[in-house]
């Protein structure tokens, strides 16, 4: 399955022996799968088998499927009691000629009473035969709404990885300033002890102290497993398949460790490209949250 967006249009029509069925099918983005039907009643006794099919076909999303059904016209039969009908015309013949009427008596004439002797019947189908004629046209629904969430998905999968290049390319001056910044909080540092040697200053332990800082303004292992992160999303987005949960969860770590590194920047241009990786993470976020 290629990447999906959750939100997409479907739509499909078909003639069949039940009618036609015209089927519209709007999807928008939820964590699971929720459909909601409206349709004619005579669908109803369908919906759990529409229900089925669609949890095969969509994995989330909220779903709304709009079924119209225009009846056959073999739907409706009407048929006549001859023998009542006949009654009816040989009273009026009796009437014509007891009162010396001329003519015979017309359809026209009979009217008045065509609800006691003409009856309307509708033809029932049963559930099986209705699902024979509605699951085809359903398919069709569904194949053409599948190929506009495709297409979306790939829109965002691209702009997803648009970026996942921004972060990396922020990342990528990160490693650059990193060694840079060490080496000026260690200079910083000297200068401050230097300074400080006339009143008395252990400078044991201002080495120690200086050694303990420079572990914790240390951001190599956050560099580290956010490109893994970084790496990771990018193999997610260019393979197939369900990636919603799976890249939410790899952007919570990624904000984890970008966090982490903007509270161990201590460095102006470093918080400057931070700011920016986390705005990028968001615009991910906000796309992401519309995968399947």
């Amino acid at each position: 399955m290629k990447i999906q967006s959750m939100t997409g249009f479907g739509w499909a029509e078909a003639e069949v022996t039940t009618g036609v069925y015209k089927i519209e099918i709007k999807t928008v983005n939820n964590r699971f799968l929720e459909v909601q039907f409206r349709m004619p009643r005579i669908c109803n006794p369908l919906e759990k088998q529409m229900k089925t099919y669609l949890s095969e076909k969509l994995v989330r999303g909220s779903v709304s499927i709009s079924i119209n059904r225009d009846a056959p016209s073999s739907d409706l039969t009407v048929k006549y009691d001859n023998d009542l009908a006949g009654k009816y015309v040989a009273v009026l013949k009796s009437i014509s000629k007891d009162f010396g009427l001329a003519g015979e008596p017309s359809v026209s004439d009979l009217s008045p009473f065509y609800r006691d002797f003409i009856e309307q019947e509708l033809i029932e189908f049963t559930d099986e035969q209705l699902w024979v004629d509605l699951e085809p046209v359903l398919t069709s629904a569904v194949a053409s709404l599948l190929n506009s969430r495709e297409v979306e998905g790939e829109e965002c999968r691209v702009a997803l990885i648009d970026q996942l290049d921004l972060i990396q390319g922020g990342l990528d001056k990160i490693k650059q300033l990193a060694p840079t910044r060490l080496e000026k909080f260690k200079v910083k540092l000297s200068k401050l002890v230097e300074e400080l040697k006339g009143e008395g200053v252990d400078e044991s332990r201002l080495a120690f102290e200086t050694s303990i800082m420079a572990d914790k303004l240390d951001i190599a292992e956050e560099i580290q497993r956010l490109t893994a992160h970084i790496d990771a999303t990018r193999s997610l987005l260019c393979g197939e398949g369900e990636v919603g949960k799976r890249l939410s969860f790899l952007l919570q770590e990624m904000n984890r460790e970008i966090n982490t590194i903007g509270s161990k920047a201590n460095d102006s241009d470093i918080s400057g490209i931070v700011v920016d990786l986390k705005e990028a993470a968001e615009r991910i976020r906000e796309q992401s949250a519309n995968l399947v």
